[in-house]
């Protein structure tokens, strides 16, 4: 994580720097500071402690399907926040959704391996 995010800094000063995004605030409202600390500390720990629950459960492999979702949680999340998906976004959260579906199947039809 530690050299993801010190790519991600990277990237995002190579964005400021060249324009296409805009500067960094650094003097966040009280409510974005509640808002990082629920992410960064709750939101995160819970998220790794299921992840971990689920890898020991299903195994590494079923359990990366899962990571597959994320962006159809994400168009949900902006469902219920007002946002209109566009037809690419809802036509990848289709086919994301088939292709778990699809391992899931597989899976069932395989039984349990020993």
């Amino acid at each position: 994580m530690i050299v993801a995010t010190a790519f991600l800094v990277l990237v995002a000063a190579l964005a400021m720097i060249g324009g296409w995004v805009p500067p960094l605030r650094l003097d966040p409202d009280r409510d974005a500071l509640i808002a990082l600390l629920w992410i960064g500390i709750v939101a995160t720990t819970v998220g790794v402690y299921f992840w971990n629950r689920g890898v020991r459960a299903l195994g590494a492999p079923m359990t990366s399907l899962y990571l597959n979702l994320i962006p159809v949680f994400a168009i949900l999340l902006g469902l219920m926040l007002g946002e209109r998906p566009t037809g690419l976004q809802m036509l990848g959260g289709i086919m994301v959704i088939g292709a778990v579906l699809q391992m899931q199947f597989r899976r069932l039809r395989e039984g349990p391996r020993a």
